[in-house]
């Protein structure tokens, strides 16, 4: 009974496993974000960057709190070290006596601890480790934004790609359906053998565009995964369409954005930078305080014990020695007097570092003004130029038609016909490429300010 139970929990297991692998097989562009932010490499090692960080901001924080540390010592004198003494006892024999340096066995026992009460240099970098922890945070914010960004951009690519792939597709379907009329006319006398070639030329063209297209794809999918952290020879599905990116790219926040009404102080990388200053003006204080007094206070208290018998060491002994070795209390304090400009050189080094990242962040705030008014720009210029390519893709797609039904009724001949699919096939390849650069510039807005 009890091996029944153990195969039926071992079943239960290995199907939960395997629904569990199977659902992390299929992403939405959510689920997709969501599973980078937490497998890609870099967030990765950000976020170990930012345990370091936390870690060293403990371990400078109990640089100044109470320290204590104890010893045990034994010591067992094979051949102890003898001193050569004259023999006091007959003075005028010129002989010496031997006389052993020290027990043959000891032990000692001591504990010690010391604590800082005063020293500026200590408080500034507690400060400064906070800091660089809140930095360390924000630069793991900030990995996990790009990776966001560039997952997104390659789940469009993918799904664009996906599109064209079907599009061709039928496109070829139709097209060797022509090409089959075409040869029957052909053998009824009704068409020149012109015609057969030339669409079956127009067949092959458009064959390799697709197997090109089913490389990019495949290309563009194994970018995907790396960028998710996923594994690359693991197959994945994505669940969103061509009607999630459509959906995606218009949006009316971006077309009715106003110049000024950015908030440059929202956006990450000013407040890496924000960061940035405040650490260096913690570090010029810190050289500062490095001119300034300290206090540390200390105690130390040792027991020793020793023996003279060889054959009993001390603690095992009866004919044992104990005594209080000392204790010792006391202040330590050190005063920085004179250090040949060594540490106003290093306080005025640390000012410089300061103002120069004050300067690198106005000039990261100017950029990202620029960068929010460009992307504007960008955006509705794109915008409108994909409603010409949508407008094109309309009137291409019903030119095909058309075509298709005159030369079905031979009123045209197959180069009007083969021109009318690769005028389509342009139409259709500018508007997945404006539509994608529309995504792009999407996304580069919501990264700036912060949507993403």
């Amino acid at each position: 009974m009890k091996t029944i139970c153990l195969k039926v929990i071992s079943t239960l297991v290995a199907v939960f496993v395997a629904v569990a692998g199977y659902s992390q097989k299929s992403f939405s562009l959510e689920a997709a974000r969501s599973y980078a932010a937490q497998n890609n490499p870099a967030v990765k090692i950000a976020q170990k960057d930012y345990e370091i960080s936390k870690t060293q901001y403990t371990q400078a924080l109990s640089y100044g709190l109470p320290q204590i540390s104890g010893s045990l010592g034994y010591n067992f004198n094979v051949q102890p070290q003898v001193f050569l003494l004259p023999d006091f006892q007959n003075p005028g024999s010129g002989e010496f006596v031997q006389l052993e340096a020290s027990p043959p066995t000891t032990f000692s026992a001591g504990v010690s601890g010391s604590m800082t009460l005063l020293d500026g240099s200590y408080i500034m970098g507690i400060k400064a480790g906070q800091t660089f922890k809140l930095y360390s945070a924000d630069q793991q914010k900030n990995e996990e934004l790009k990776v966001k960004q560039a997952v997104t951009q390659a789940y469009y690519q993918v799904i664009i790609l996906k599109e064209n792939i079907k599009v061709l597709e039928n496109t070829i379907t139709n097209l060797e359906q022509v090409k089959k009329e075409t040869d029957a006319y052909i053998k009824e006398g009704f068409r020149e053998n012109l015609d057969g070639e030339q669409i079956k030329l127009n067949v092959d063209i458009t064959k390799n565009t697709l197997i090109k297209t089913r490389t990019q794809a495949e290309m563009a999918e194994r970018g995907l995964k790396l960028q998710m952290g996923y594994p690359v020879n693991e197959p994945i599905e994505l669940t969103d369409d061509f009607s999630t990116l459509k959906g995606d790219a218009a949006e009316d926040y971006i077309l009715n954005a106003q110049s000024g009404q950015f908030d440059v102080k929202q956006n990450i990388n000013v407040r890496l930078m924000e960061r940035l200053v405040m650490l260096n003006k913690q570090n010029r204080d810190l050289e500062m305080t490095k001119s300034f007094p300290s206090l540390r206070a200390f105690a130390n208290y040792s027991y020793n014990g020793f023996s003279n018998d060889k054959r009993q060491p001390v603690l095992f002994g009866n004919n044992n020695t104990f005594y209080n070795g000392g204790t010792i209390v006391g202040f330590s304090l050190n005063v920085p007097i004179f250090s040949s400009l060594n540490r106003y050189s290093a306080f005025k080094k640390a000012g410089l570092d300061w103002k120069k990242t004050e300067i690198q962040k106005t000039q990261v705030e100017e950029g990202l003004k620029a960068q929010y008014e460009n992307t504007i720009a960008n955006y509705k210029n794109t915008w409108e130029t994909l409603q010409n390519d949508i407008s094109n893709l309309a009137l291409a797609e019903k030119i095909r038609s058309t075509n298709r039904i005159k030369f079905q009724e031979g009123l045209i001949n197959s180069f009007e016909l083969t021109n009318a699919e690769s005028q389509y096939l342009q139409a259709l390849s500018a508007y997945y490429n404006t539509l994608y650069t529309l995504s792009l510039h999407k996304l580069e807005f919501d990264l700036i300010t912060n949507r993403l």
